[in-house]
């Protein structure tokens, strides 16, 4: 993860040409309703960041971020290759602090077991499968290297098309873990939070109404990820408050009145005024 703007850049040369995509066509992290390109560092294929590292693809994108896979190049002859997922942060000050927080709870998460501290933003994007071995990175990265990701020129920066793809299980499922923790919090206080987490088709009641949320609504968002994943298909896109809340109510029944002291009041208002 980044914690400092770029500061220098070198550019591989290759004779592979990539897919240039139409200038009107929206990729990723344009697709959000907040995108502003001059947050967003222009990252290209090829590029040896801070003289150490040189992307191969892009993985990934968020609001605040993007994610590329990069090989390290300050090794010997005789080491083999290393390579690792970057995640480059915008450089907004909002921006910055958020990966803060996401580092330190990443820190905090690598150093303990067995004990869940807590998410808040489960979803299928967030669960990743370890590679197999070492071989299928390798197959992954010559593929790559032959026919680079397609891409878009516009706003004064290059948006890439992500390549997640690393290709069939040859031999079974690898350890499933979760990933990212930008809107993580620590699970060891019993202190209600207010700040918006979890996809709006995954919202927990609590978080629907503002009424303050704890860990528990991790278990929730989990009931909803598997109920996609077991059915096979993710919630409508077209995305309304007020049939969601009306949807709850229809198969749980009104809400505890301790749960509506808490709400929001104008979001309260807003979702019994029909």
């Amino acid at each position: 993860m980044s914690r400092r703007c770029i500061s220098s850049r070198v550019t591989m040369q290759t004779n592979a040409v990539a897919h240039l995509l139409p200038a009107d066509t929206l990729l990723e992290e344009e697709r959000n309703p907040d995108y502003d390109p001059k947050r967003f560092y222009s990252a290209r294929i090829g590029d040896t960041l801070q003289g150490k590292y040189q992307i191969i693809s892009k993985l990934g994108s968020g609001t605040g971020s993007t994610v590329w896979l990069a090989e390290e190049m300050n090794r010997w002859p005789w080491q083999s290759s290393k390579y690792m997922t970057l995640k480059i942060t915008n450089c907004f000050e909002g921006d910055r602090k958020s990966a803060n927080e996401e580092l330190r709870m990443s820190c905090r998460v690598s150093q303990i077991q067995s004990e869940q501290e807590g998410h808040v933003d489960l979803k299928a994007d967030n669960f990743l499968i370890g590679f197999e071995d070492g071989s299928v990175i390798g197959e992954y990265v010559k593929m790559q290297r032959q026919n680079p990701g397609p891409y878009k020129e516009g706003d004064g920066r290059r948006v890439y098309q992500s390549q997640p793809d690393f290709g069939r299980f040859t031999k079974g499922t690898g350890v499933l873990k979760i990933s990212y923790f930008g809107a993580a919090v620590f699970g060891d206080t019993t202190k209600l939070h207010y700040h918006d987490i979890q996809p709006e088709q995954f919202a927990a009641p609590e978080v629907l109404l503002e009424a303050g949320w704890i860990y528990s609504t991790d278990i929730w968002n989990l009931g909803m990820v598997l109920w996609e994943l077991l059915d096979g298909v993710g919630p409508e896109n077209q995305y309304d408050r007020h049939v969601h809340f009306a949807q709850m109510v229809l198969l749980l029944g009104p809400p505890p009145a301790e749960l509506l002291g808490r709400a929001n009041k104008e979001v309260y208002a807003d979702l019994y005024s029909e």
